[in-house]
């Protein structure tokens, strides 16, 4: 599996793929891929891209273009596409569906919630 990371391609070892598998979670300017540091030390804004869903996303501060299998837990968040798990944290904007439940401070929903249910 690939991670684009501020438009640098890195590999990481042992994944097949995100979609199912993956936890990528951005804390501090460190990106971590099941649980394998791709890369540290990042400042300003950090864009990051892959193929697929993602399975669960947790981090500060992140704008993201796709869908989660999985759980979102974050802080200033913006997705724009569906989450297939729970919801949790503070000042998260969702435009699609969640499959789960969205609990937190100032929590928007624009679409259906639990919707696997």
């Amino acid at each position: 599996m690939s991670i684009q990371i501020n438009g640098k391609m890195y590999d990481v070892p042992g994944v097949s793929g995100i979609s199912g598998t993956g936890n990528v979670v951005i804390n501090g300017g460190t990106i971590t891929v099941n649980g394998q540091t791709i890369v540290g030390d990042l400042e300003g804004e950090v864009i990051i891209k892959w193929e697929g869903p993602a399975a669960n996303i947790k981090c500060t501060t992140l704008t993201l273009d796709g869908d989660v299998e999985g759980d979102v837990k974050a802080t200033n968040v913006t997705i724009d596409g569906d989450v297939g798990g729970d919801v949790k944290g503070t000042n998260i904007t969702i435009d699609g569906d969640i499959g789960g439940d969205a609990d937190g401070i100032n929590v928007t929903v624009n679409g259906d919630t639990n919707k696997g249910n």
